[in-house]
């Protein structure tokens, strides 16, 4: 089978793939958190803005996002299809650059179909789709664009690529805090590779180092801010489904309410969790009996790119849009590096997969759109009754939707809409704390005043 030379080939059918999966989702509405990035975030003044770059007594240190979302809006406004259409961009940029460093350690023909797995892989609605999702998208960008010019100097020596990795994983620190674990990979990959010039990870290191330093102690002295580590049950939830959620179309709230809203027995009434808990430890079997050392690594990798979602209170499906890079090199290994079926049927098979991972995504793309919908529908509701609410008054938000089939609507964003989009100046009130509070209430579609 002949494959085409130019990489522009390629790129389209990337782009082609991307459109037909995601064309229904370009104009879906904010939800949840994405009011707060779209509107409160750009309407941030230069002042605020620079405040939250030297700003580092906080949770998230992310003030690129501030700064990206920011010229989102002073260039797009708040249509939706245009954030949509950014978010599409990064997802897209994403797969060209992973194309880009597998022809690195792959034929060229091998590197398409894993990214098309990749690029197909039913994990990515929630960070391609969500406008907040986003940050996912553009760590990832850094990662692999550091992690390019890095291959680039392993491969020429020029210590031009070396600075400019560098410089690139320096933004990182800015955007999330998934880059801290970068220069291990690097390590990781010298050591599999048996080169011995670690001392070109020096400016990594020290980077990481002075980035701890200056975290480290607003966060412990700043106890709202010290991030609540779970290295209990919720750890090991968290990790069962980092391995599974990219194989298994699961819904991380089943795995999530282990012993609260599913007890265990209920759990395996749930076809998907069975699967999973079945299909999933069989997949990595099979691989490390084929090719053991080679899966081995492929696995290690995994983990350690997946270390900063094992201990997290909570997670969600953008936390494996980076680790799903593995998981498309493992799947294609299972399929076309075996020796038990033929070429043939190596090819009827990856085919299957394909079409099996897209008909997932585009089934979740639907569910956001589903969201986006009722989402849409309570902002316009608010608009119209916000006449009828005073100002300066309590607001006591009742039975809002919350999610809806592994997305979200509105556990966040209430007060935002509120202010920016109602131009109401209210106090919104998690729980009914105050007598004469103003009660909203979200029954059958529609939004009442009590």
């Amino acid at each position: 089978m002949k494959y085409p030379k130019s990489d522009l080939f390629y790129y389209l059918l990337f782009f082609t793939i991307s459109i037909l999966i995601y064309f229904n989702n370009f104009n879906h509405y904010f939800l949840s958190e994405d009011f707060n990035g779209v509107y409160k975030l750009g309407n941030y003044t230069i002042p605020q803005i620079i405040n939250s770059f030297s700003n580092f007594n906080v949770l998230l240190y992310r003030p690129f996002i501030t700064l990206f979302n920011k010229l989102n809006f002073v260039l797009l406004g708040d249509n939706p299809f245009c954030w949509n259409t950014i978010n599409f961009l990064l997802n897209f940029i994403n797969t060209v650059l992973i194309f880009g460093i597998l022809n690195y350690f792959f034929k060229k023909n091998e590197s398409f179909f894993i990214t098309v797995l990749f690029l197909v892989n039913f994990s990515h609605p929630e960070a391609v789709i969500w406008m907040s999702g986003r940050t996912s998208l553009l760590i990832t960008m850094i990662f692999l664009l550091s992690f390019s010019f890095f291959l680039g100097y392993l491969k020429n020596g020029n210590k031009l690529f070396i600075f400019i990795s560098v410089l690139i994983y320096f933004f990182g620190f800015f955007i999330k805090e998934n880059i801290y674990i970068f220069p291990f990979i690097l390590i990781f990959i010298l050591i599999i590779q048996k080169r011995k010039n670690y001392r070109i990870l020096i400016p990594y290191l020290i980077i990481l180092l002075i980035f701890i330093f200056i975290r480290i102690g607003p966060l412990l002295n700043n106890q709202s801010s010290v991030v609540n580590i779970n290295i209990g049950f919720n750890s090991i939830k968290n990790l069962a489904y980092i391995f599974s959620g990219t194989l298994i179309p699961i819904d991380y709230a089943y795995v999530q309410d282990i012993y609260g809203k599913y007890s265990l027995l209920q759990l395996f009434s749930i076809y998907p969790v069975l699967y999973s808990l079945i299909l999933t430890p069989l997949f990595y079997l099979i691989l490390i009996f084929e090719g053991r050392k080679r899966a081995l690594f492929l696995i290690t990798l995994y983990i350690i790119l997946s270390i900063p979602v094992v201990f997290l209170p909570g997670s969600g499906e953008r936390y494996l849009y980076l680790p799903s890079i593995i998981t498309s090199i493992l799947i294609f290994a299972l399929i076309f590096k075996n020796n038990i079926i033929g070429i043939k049927y190596k090819y009827i098979l990856y085919t299957i997969v394909v079409i099996f991972f897209s008909f997932i995504s585009i089934i979740k793309g639907n569910y956001w759109n589903d969201a986006s919908y009722i989402s849409k529908s309570i902002v316009n509701q608010i608009k119209l009754i916000s006449n009828r609410i005073p100002d300066n008054c309590n607001i006591y938000i009742n039975d809002f939707p919350d999610s809806y089939k592994g997305t979200y609507i509105l556990r966040h964003g209430i007060d935002v809409i509120f202010e920016y989009i109602a131009k109401k100046n209210v106090n919104v009130l998690k729980h009914k704390e105050v007598r004469n509070a103003i009660t909203l209430e979200y029954r059958e579609g529609t939004v009442h005043i009590k």
